[in-house]
């Protein structure tokens, strides 16, 4: 005899994560030319961009790592990193769109705790989110250096959970980085 899995209702839920880019958002226009501007000022020749495109996904430091070709330990990954935040943090949503069925998914998810956990700089995000209106949709949102580590360690996830449980430490992790 085989069980039925009940379905939940929005009372049974304490809330939905969804990670931002490739996700909620695709970003990879914006992370493309902004590690293309990095590699260039530090002259070096960039991967192609969809090469660059398969980087995104494990963080910044990762990202320009692999786009270098480098240990991520390598000094001339932190000058490039540095170029590439630099740039990033003043062009992330030129070309940033949401998802194919992003907003609809957040609409049929109404009344129900949202959160985002992301590598993506903390910063960075909440612009994402601010320049899609999409801001006041998520009670929680934890970032790239919001945890002493990033994905795909549970620690983001669990203070994203700590953050639904108590409006308080939302507050305050929120506020932390204004």
């Amino acid at each position: 005899m085989s069980e039925r899995a009940t379905p939940a209702t929005g009372a049974d839920i304490e809330g939905v994560v969804f990670d931002l880019d490739g996700t909620l958002v695709d970003s990879r226009r914006d992370i493309v030319r902004a590690v293309e501007i990095a590699l260039t000022t530090h002259g070096v020749a960039p991967p192609a961009p969809d090469v660059i495109a398969t980087f995104v996904g494990d963080g910044s430091r990762l990202l320009i790592a692999r786009a270098l070709a480098l240990p991520i330990d390598e000094p001339r990954v932190d000058a490039a990193l540095a170029t590439y935040l630099a740039y990033y943090k003043t062009h992330a949503v030129e070309h940033t769109a949401p998802m194919p069925g992003a907003l609809s998914a957040l609409d049929a998810l109404g009344g129900v705790p949202l959160a985002v956990c992301t590598n993506k700089p903390r910063r960075i995000a909440d612009l994402v989110l601010s320049r899609l209106g999409w801001t006041t949709r998520f009670a929680a949102v934890v970032g790239g250096g919001d945890t002493a580590r990033g994905k795909p360690d549970p620690q983001p996830l669990a203070a994203v959970g700590e953050c639904l449980r108590s409006e308080e430490h939302t507050s305050e992790l929120q506020s932390h980085h204004d």
